[in-house]
């Protein structure tokens, strides 16, 4: 899966959800560079390098386990991040996901890993 394509599909999934940056701009955003303001309502930030590792497979084949890291952020206190969540869990291979909630402090936010491991021939 190519980082365009995973924005492409995040926005379409999210696309009821999403808020709005200053200018009306739908609030899903592949970073670097940083997004063009804060939002209103739910934010989608894709981190523009994914993490990951190599293993080594037969026949000089390399396994590069892959996960880009989305977050999102519910900057509307009034409204929960379950609907966003529970869309990206039915459309993604979720490895991992972190959950912080709403405080007095900070706006509810959830750390995904989308799994998306790519098999490399060797030379």
């Amino acid at each position: 899966m190519e980082l365009l394509y995973l924005r492409s599909r995040l926005a379409d999934i999210l696309a009821s959800d999403l808020g709005k940056y200053p200018g009306g701009i739908p609030a899903i955003w592949v970073t670097p560079p940083e997004p063009p303001g804060m939002p209103e309502g739910l934010q989608c930030i894709i981190q523009r390098v994914s993490e990951g590792s190599l293993e080594l497979l037969n026949a000089g084949q390399r396994l590069h386990h892959r996960d880009y890291i989305v977050t999102l952020t519910n900057f509307d206190k009034k409204n929960s991040l379950l609907q966003a969540l529970n869309k990206v869990f039915q459309h993604f291979s979720v490895k991992r996901y972190s959950y912080l909630p709403i405080t007095e402090q900070t706006y509810e936010q959830a750390r995904i890993l989308i799994f998306d491991p790519i098999v490399f021939n060797g030379v």
